[in-house]
Protein backbone atom coordinates (compact mmCIF):
# COMPACT_ATOMS: atom_id res chain seq x y z
CA UNK A 1 0.00 0.00 0.00
CA UNK A 2 1.32 3.38 -1.15
CA UNK A 3 2.52 5.87 1.58
CA UNK A 4 -0.19 8.81 2.16
CA UNK A 5 1.04 12.48 1.45
CA UNK A 6 1.54 13.81 5.10
CA UNK A 7 -0.50 16.36 6.11
CA UNK A 8 0.19 20.40 5.92
CA UNK A 9 1.74 22.01 8.81
CA UNK A 10 -0.37 24.45 10.61
CA UNK A 11 1.41 27.85 10.35
CA UNK A 12 2.20 29.81 13.01
CA UNK A 13 -0.47 32.91 11.61
CA UNK A 14 -3.97 31.02 11.05
CA UNK A 15 -5.27 34.18 9.32
CA UNK A 16 -3.10 37.10 8.27
CA UNK A 17 -4.12 40.37 7.80
CA UNK A 18 -3.07 41.07 4.46
CA UNK A 19 -3.67 39.43 1.31
CA UNK A 20 -1.30 39.22 -1.78
CA UNK A 21 -2.22 39.27 -5.34
CA UNK A 22 0.12 36.34 -7.12
CA UNK A 23 -0.23 35.63 -10.94
CA UNK A 24 1.70 32.82 -12.54
CA UNK A 25 1.68 31.26 -15.89
CA UNK A 26 0.11 27.30 -16.36
CA UNK A 27 0.03 25.43 -19.11
CA UNK A 28 -2.62 26.11 -21.71
CA UNK A 29 -5.06 22.88 -21.55
CA UNK A 30 -7.60 22.00 -20.16
CA UNK A 31 -6.93 19.02 -18.39
CA UNK A 32 -3.95 21.09 -16.61
CA UNK A 33 -5.70 23.76 -15.87
CA UNK A 34 -8.20 21.03 -14.12
CA UNK A 35 -5.84 19.87 -12.11
CA UNK A 36 -3.82 22.98 -11.22
CA UNK A 37 -7.10 24.03 -9.67
CA UNK A 38 -7.77 20.96 -8.19
CA UNK A 39 -4.66 20.95 -6.33
CA UNK A 40 -5.23 24.91 -5.38
CA UNK A 41 -8.65 23.16 -3.90
CA UNK A 42 -7.31 20.94 -1.87
CA UNK A 43 -6.00 23.60 0.44
CA UNK A 44 -9.39 24.66 1.00
CA UNK A 45 -10.04 20.54 2.65
CA UNK A 46 -9.53 20.44 6.16
CA UNK A 47 -8.16 16.42 5.84
CA UNK A 48 -5.53 17.52 4.23
CA UNK A 49 -4.23 19.56 7.50
CA UNK A 50 -2.08 18.74 10.41
CA UNK A 51 -4.88 17.37 13.11
CA UNK A 52 -4.48 18.47 16.65
CA UNK A 53 -6.51 19.14 19.39
CA UNK A 54 -7.32 22.40 18.84
CA UNK A 55 -8.47 21.53 15.37
CA UNK A 56 -6.49 24.45 13.54
CA UNK A 57 -6.90 22.71 10.30
CA UNK A 58 -10.05 23.48 10.17
CA UNK A 59 -9.52 27.04 10.82
CA UNK A 60 -6.73 27.17 8.23
CA UNK A 61 -8.92 25.26 5.40
CA UNK A 62 -11.53 28.40 6.22
CA UNK A 63 -8.99 31.16 5.38
CA UNK A 64 -8.07 29.30 2.34
CA UNK A 65 -11.70 28.61 0.82
CA UNK A 66 -12.23 32.61 1.35
CA UNK A 67 -9.04 32.59 -0.75
CA UNK A 68 -9.72 30.31 -3.55
CA UNK A 69 -13.72 30.58 -4.09
CA UNK A 70 -12.94 34.71 -4.31
CA UNK A 71 -10.87 34.80 -6.73
CA UNK A 72 -12.03 37.00 -9.35
CA UNK A 73 -10.26 36.28 -12.67
CA UNK A 74 -11.34 39.36 -14.62
CA UNK A 75 -9.35 41.20 -11.77
CA UNK A 76 -5.96 39.97 -12.54
CA UNK A 77 -5.41 37.85 -9.54
CA UNK A 78 -4.72 34.42 -11.37
CA UNK A 79 -5.16 35.95 -14.14
CA UNK A 80 -2.94 36.43 -17.03
CA UNK A 81 0.41 38.01 -16.60
CA UNK A 82 -0.05 41.32 -16.94
CA UNK A 83 0.93 43.72 -19.69
CA UNK A 84 3.22 46.59 -19.91
CA UNK A 85 1.24 49.65 -20.19
CA UNK A 86 4.15 51.32 -21.60
CA UNK A 87 7.53 50.64 -23.27
CA UNK A 88 10.84 52.58 -24.15
CA UNK A 89 14.02 52.39 -24.80
CA UNK A 90 16.70 54.28 -22.27
CA UNK A 91 20.33 55.77 -23.44
CA UNK A 92 21.84 52.84 -23.03
CA UNK A 93 19.51 50.84 -25.78
CA UNK A 94 18.19 48.44 -22.90
CA UNK A 95 14.04 48.45 -23.24
CA UNK A 96 12.25 49.61 -19.91
CA UNK A 97 8.23 48.74 -19.48
CA UNK A 98 6.11 50.19 -16.92
CA UNK A 99 2.83 48.68 -15.48
CA UNK A 100 1.31 51.73 -13.79
CA UNK A 101 1.19 53.65 -17.10
CA UNK A 102 4.82 55.65 -16.88
CA UNK A 103 4.72 55.83 -13.14
CA UNK A 104 7.42 53.69 -12.76
CA UNK A 105 10.14 51.83 -15.41
CA UNK A 106 12.31 48.95 -14.95
CA UNK A 107 14.53 47.12 -17.28
CA UNK A 108 12.85 43.81 -18.76
CA UNK A 109 15.41 42.43 -21.12
CA UNK A 110 13.06 39.35 -21.03
CA UNK A 111 10.19 40.92 -22.77
CA UNK A 112 13.12 42.52 -25.46
CA UNK A 113 13.42 40.10 -28.32
CA UNK A 114 17.06 41.32 -28.68
CA UNK A 115 17.60 38.74 -26.01
CA UNK A 116 14.99 36.91 -25.68
CA UNK A 117 14.05 36.30 -28.94
CA UNK A 118 14.71 32.92 -30.89
CA UNK A 119 18.32 31.40 -31.65
CA UNK A 120 19.57 30.08 -34.82
CA UNK A 121 21.05 26.45 -34.31
CA UNK A 122 24.91 26.15 -33.61
CA UNK A 123 27.11 25.81 -36.24
CA UNK A 124 28.90 22.22 -37.58
CA UNK A 125 32.25 21.92 -35.60
CA UNK A 126 33.97 22.28 -32.35
CA UNK A 127 33.45 25.87 -30.74
CA UNK A 128 36.73 27.84 -30.63
CA UNK A 129 38.56 30.41 -33.01
CA UNK A 130 37.41 28.91 -36.08
CA UNK A 131 34.02 28.88 -35.87
CA UNK A 132 34.47 32.52 -34.39
CA UNK A 133 35.92 33.89 -37.43
CA UNK A 134 33.50 31.99 -39.82
CA UNK A 135 30.54 33.00 -37.53
CA UNK A 136 32.45 36.65 -37.62
CA UNK A 137 32.82 36.66 -41.54
CA UNK A 138 29.18 35.64 -42.13
CA UNK A 139 28.02 38.41 -40.18
CA UNK A 140 29.71 40.93 -41.76
CA UNK A 141 28.88 39.43 -44.71
CA UNK A 142 25.19 39.34 -44.11
CA UNK A 143 25.34 43.11 -42.91
CA UNK A 144 27.09 43.70 -46.30
CA UNK A 145 25.10 42.00 -48.67
CA UNK A 146 21.19 42.52 -47.31
CA UNK A 147 21.79 45.98 -45.49
CA UNK A 148 23.67 48.07 -47.31
CA UNK A 149 24.15 46.39 -51.51
CA UNK A 150 20.77 45.82 -51.58
CA UNK A 151 19.57 49.59 -51.03
CA UNK A 152 17.87 51.22 -53.62
CA UNK A 153 18.57 54.76 -54.48
CA UNK A 154 15.45 57.01 -54.50
CA UNK A 155 13.76 54.89 -51.49
CA UNK A 156 11.84 57.12 -49.42
CA UNK A 157 12.26 56.76 -45.58
CA UNK A 158 9.08 54.52 -45.10
CA UNK A 159 10.80 52.07 -47.93
CA UNK A 160 14.26 52.22 -45.97
CA UNK A 161 12.33 51.71 -42.78
CA UNK A 162 10.21 48.78 -43.97
CA UNK A 163 13.29 47.24 -45.06
CA UNK A 164 14.97 47.27 -42.19
CA UNK A 165 12.21 46.19 -40.54
CA UNK A 166 11.92 42.86 -42.33
CA UNK A 167 15.26 42.61 -42.09
CA UNK A 168 14.92 41.81 -38.07
CA UNK A 169 12.30 39.85 -38.38
CA UNK A 170 14.27 37.30 -40.66
CA UNK A 171 16.79 37.51 -37.67
CA UNK A 172 14.43 36.78 -34.68
CA UNK A 173 13.70 40.53 -33.33
CA UNK A 174 10.62 42.43 -33.50
CA UNK A 175 8.88 44.98 -31.84
CA UNK A 176 11.92 47.50 -31.77
CA UNK A 177 10.51 49.71 -35.25
CA UNK A 178 11.81 52.51 -33.16
CA UNK A 179 15.47 51.79 -33.12
CA UNK A 180 15.19 50.25 -36.79
CA UNK A 181 13.78 54.03 -37.74
CA UNK A 182 16.64 55.44 -36.12
CA UNK A 183 18.99 53.51 -39.02
CA UNK A 184 16.45 54.23 -41.71
CA UNK A 185 16.83 57.91 -41.07
CA UNK A 186 20.71 58.29 -40.81
CA UNK A 187 20.35 56.33 -44.60
CA UNK A 188 17.88 58.13 -45.76
CA UNK A 189 19.24 61.78 -44.60
CA UNK A 190 22.82 61.20 -45.85
CA UNK A 191 21.26 59.93 -49.17
CA UNK A 192 21.48 55.81 -50.57
CA UNK A 193 24.66 56.83 -52.68
CA UNK A 194 26.60 58.55 -50.36
CA UNK A 195 26.27 55.78 -47.52
CA UNK A 196 27.16 53.06 -50.12
CA UNK A 197 30.55 54.56 -51.51
CA UNK A 198 31.43 55.27 -47.81
CA UNK A 199 31.32 51.44 -47.06
CA UNK A 200 34.68 50.82 -48.70
CA UNK A 201 36.55 47.36 -48.25
CA UNK A 202 38.39 48.66 -45.56
CA UNK A 203 35.27 49.62 -43.77
CA UNK A 204 34.16 46.16 -43.91
CA UNK A 205 37.71 44.51 -43.09
CA UNK A 206 36.70 46.56 -39.58
CA UNK A 207 33.95 45.46 -38.75
CA UNK A 208 34.48 41.68 -39.50
CA UNK A 209 36.99 42.41 -36.79
CA UNK A 210 34.88 43.92 -34.64
CA UNK A 211 32.02 41.14 -35.09
CA UNK A 212 35.55 38.94 -34.49
CA UNK A 213 36.46 40.26 -31.11
CA UNK A 214 33.31 39.96 -29.82
CA UNK A 215 32.29 36.81 -30.36
CA UNK A 216 31.94 33.89 -28.23
CA UNK A 217 33.52 30.49 -29.20
CA UNK A 218 30.42 28.45 -30.52
CA UNK A 219 29.51 32.04 -33.10
CA UNK A 220 27.42 33.53 -30.48
CA UNK A 221 26.60 36.96 -28.71
CA UNK A 222 25.77 37.55 -25.48
CA UNK A 223 24.36 41.59 -24.05
CA UNK A 224 28.35 41.51 -23.03
CA UNK A 225 29.51 41.36 -26.36
CA UNK A 226 26.65 43.22 -28.43
CA UNK A 227 27.60 46.24 -25.90
CA UNK A 228 31.42 45.56 -27.07
CA UNK A 229 30.39 45.27 -30.92
CA UNK A 230 28.51 48.99 -30.02
CA UNK A 231 31.30 50.28 -28.56
CA UNK A 232 33.73 49.09 -30.89
CA UNK A 233 32.17 50.57 -33.66
CA UNK A 234 32.18 53.95 -32.19
CA UNK A 235 35.77 54.15 -31.56
CA UNK A 236 36.52 52.94 -34.95
CA UNK A 237 34.44 54.76 -37.35
CA UNK A 238 32.81 58.46 -37.64
CA UNK A 239 30.21 60.11 -39.74
CA UNK A 240 27.66 58.23 -41.59
CA UNK A 241 29.36 54.70 -41.07
CA UNK A 242 28.92 54.97 -37.56
CA UNK A 243 25.45 56.21 -37.34
CA UNK A 244 24.13 53.51 -39.56
CA UNK A 245 26.18 50.38 -38.07
CA UNK A 246 25.37 51.54 -34.51
CA UNK A 247 21.96 52.10 -35.41
CA UNK A 248 21.29 48.94 -36.76
CA UNK A 249 23.87 46.55 -34.46
CA UNK A 250 21.69 48.51 -31.44
CA UNK A 251 18.19 47.58 -32.93
CA UNK A 252 18.87 44.15 -33.51
CA UNK A 253 20.42 43.19 -30.29
CA UNK A 254 22.21 39.88 -29.22
CA UNK A 255 19.74 37.35 -30.88
CA UNK A 256 20.29 39.56 -34.08
CA UNK A 257 23.56 39.25 -33.80
CA UNK A 258 24.13 35.57 -33.67
CA UNK A 259 21.82 35.08 -35.58
CA UNK A 260 23.63 36.64 -38.36
CA UNK A 261 26.42 34.87 -37.78
CA UNK A 262 24.73 31.88 -37.96
CA UNK A 263 23.26 32.71 -41.18
CA UNK A 264 25.32 30.66 -43.52
CA UNK A 265 27.18 33.51 -45.10
CA UNK A 266 29.85 32.42 -45.07
CA UNK A 267 32.11 28.77 -44.48
CA UNK A 268 35.10 29.95 -43.63
CA UNK A 269 37.00 33.21 -42.62
CA UNK A 270 40.69 34.92 -42.01
CA UNK A 271 40.62 36.94 -39.14
CA UNK A 272 44.39 36.78 -38.89
CA UNK A 273 44.87 40.61 -39.29
CA UNK A 274 42.76 41.16 -35.93
CA UNK A 275 43.89 42.63 -33.41
CA UNK A 276 41.60 42.26 -30.75
CA UNK A 277 42.83 43.72 -27.63
CA UNK A 278 40.62 42.00 -25.21
CA UNK A 279 41.86 38.84 -23.76
CA UNK A 280 39.41 35.97 -24.63
CA UNK A 281 40.58 36.00 -28.32
CA UNK A 282 44.59 35.70 -27.42
CA UNK A 283 45.23 38.23 -30.38
CA UNK A 284 47.47 40.40 -27.91
CA UNK A 285 49.92 37.89 -27.06
CA UNK A 286 52.61 35.81 -28.96
CA UNK A 287 54.51 32.78 -27.73
CA UNK A 288 58.26 33.19 -27.16
CA UNK A 289 58.70 29.89 -25.93
CA UNK A 290 56.31 26.73 -26.47
CA UNK A 291 54.48 24.62 -29.48
CA UNK A 292 51.13 25.37 -29.19
CA UNK A 293 48.67 22.12 -28.66
CA UNK A 294 45.33 24.33 -28.68
CA UNK A 295 43.99 27.63 -28.67
CA UNK A 296 40.35 28.23 -28.36
CA UNK A 297 39.40 32.44 -27.42
CA UNK A 298 40.41 32.81 -23.82
CA UNK A 299 42.76 29.35 -23.46
CA UNK A 300 45.56 27.76 -25.06
CA UNK A 301 47.83 24.82 -24.21
CA UNK A 302 51.51 25.37 -24.91
CA UNK A 303 53.66 22.16 -25.13
CA UNK A 304 57.47 23.51 -23.25
CA UNK A 305 60.79 23.98 -25.80
CA UNK A 306 64.48 24.28 -24.45
CA UNK A 307 64.71 28.35 -23.60
CA UNK A 308 68.34 28.13 -25.05
CA UNK A 309 69.69 27.61 -21.51
CA UNK A 310 69.03 23.81 -21.30
CA UNK A 311 65.73 24.32 -19.87
CA UNK A 312 62.15 23.52 -20.70
CA UNK A 313 60.42 26.55 -20.97
CA UNK A 314 56.73 27.76 -21.90
CA UNK A 315 56.15 31.61 -22.12
CA UNK A 316 54.03 34.19 -23.64
CA UNK A 317 53.86 37.73 -23.74
CA UNK A 318 51.92 40.93 -25.00
CA UNK A 319 54.98 43.06 -25.99
CA UNK A 320 53.59 46.03 -24.01
CA UNK A 321 53.71 46.00 -20.17
CA UNK A 322 50.17 48.05 -19.90
CA UNK A 323 48.34 45.71 -22.15
CA UNK A 324 47.34 42.53 -19.77
CA UNK A 325 45.20 39.55 -18.49
CA UNK A 326 44.32 37.77 -15.78
CA UNK A 327 46.09 34.61 -15.93
CA UNK A 328 44.87 31.12 -14.51
CA UNK A 329 47.57 28.22 -15.08
CA UNK A 330 45.16 24.86 -15.75
CA UNK A 331 46.68 21.52 -15.82
CA UNK A 332 50.29 20.87 -16.10
CA UNK A 333 51.28 17.48 -17.35
CA UNK A 334 54.46 15.81 -17.49
CA UNK A 335 57.32 16.91 -15.26
CA UNK A 336 55.74 20.02 -14.76
CA UNK A 337 57.70 23.49 -14.27
CA UNK A 338 59.81 24.21 -11.47
CA UNK A 339 60.30 27.73 -11.63
CA UNK A 340 59.19 31.10 -13.53
CA UNK A 341 57.99 34.33 -13.68
CA UNK A 342 55.73 36.83 -14.73
CA UNK A 343 55.05 40.82 -15.16
CA UNK A 344 52.54 42.19 -13.04
CA UNK A 345 50.44 44.82 -15.07
CA UNK A 346 52.59 47.62 -15.83
CA UNK A 347 55.36 46.47 -14.32
CA UNK A 348 58.65 45.99 -16.19
CA UNK A 349 59.90 43.71 -13.09
CA UNK A 350 59.90 40.27 -13.02
CA UNK A 351 58.44 38.14 -10.24
CA UNK A 352 59.68 34.93 -9.49
CA UNK A 353 56.47 32.19 -7.88
CA UNK A 354 57.44 28.62 -7.08
CA UNK A 355 53.74 27.60 -7.94
CA UNK A 356 51.77 28.34 -11.01
CA UNK A 357 49.99 32.00 -10.31
CA UNK A 358 46.48 32.14 -9.89
CA UNK A 359 44.78 35.55 -11.45
CA UNK A 360 47.29 37.77 -11.86
CA UNK A 361 46.96 40.61 -14.07
CA UNK A 362 50.04 40.36 -16.16
CA UNK A 363 51.69 41.03 -19.42
CA UNK A 364 54.52 38.67 -19.29
CA UNK A 365 54.33 34.82 -17.85
CA UNK A 366 56.73 32.40 -18.43
CA UNK A 367 56.79 28.87 -16.51
CA UNK A 368 60.27 26.59 -16.37
CA UNK A 369 61.65 23.65 -15.77
CA UNK A 370 65.50 23.81 -14.69
CA UNK A 371 66.35 20.32 -14.76
CA UNK A 372 64.94 20.47 -18.54
CA UNK A 373 62.41 17.92 -18.70
CA UNK A 374 59.26 18.44 -20.97
CA UNK A 375 55.62 19.55 -19.83
CA UNK A 376 52.67 21.25 -21.09
CA UNK A 377 50.47 23.65 -19.25
CA UNK A 378 47.57 25.34 -20.22
CA UNK A 379 46.66 29.06 -19.51
CA UNK A 380 43.14 30.60 -19.22
CA UNK A 381 43.21 34.11 -20.03
CA UNK A 382 40.40 37.13 -18.35
CA UNK A 383 40.16 40.69 -19.05
CA UNK A 384 41.79 42.52 -16.12
CA UNK A 385 39.14 44.64 -14.23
Amino acid sequence: MANKRPPWKIPAVINPEGRRCVQIQIPDDPEHISIFWGVLRSLSDWQRWQREPTKSGTLVAQVWREVVYGIDWEEGCMGCCPEPTNRRYNENGELEVSYDNGGTWTVDPALDDRFSGVVAPDLPGEDGSEKACIGATAGQEYVKQNLIDSLQVGATFADLNAVAVALAAVLGVTGVGILIAAFAAAVFVAGVSAVQAAFTSGVWADLKCILYCNIEPDASYTEEGWQGVKADILSTYTGIVSAVLYNWVNSVGAVGLTNAARSGFAVDGDCGDCACENCSNLDAWSVVFGTIIEQTPGYIKLASVDNGFGQQSCRMVTGDMDICCYVTVGDTTGAGWTSGAYYPCGSASPTGFPSPPENMCTHDINAVNIFGSAFTVEFLFADCP
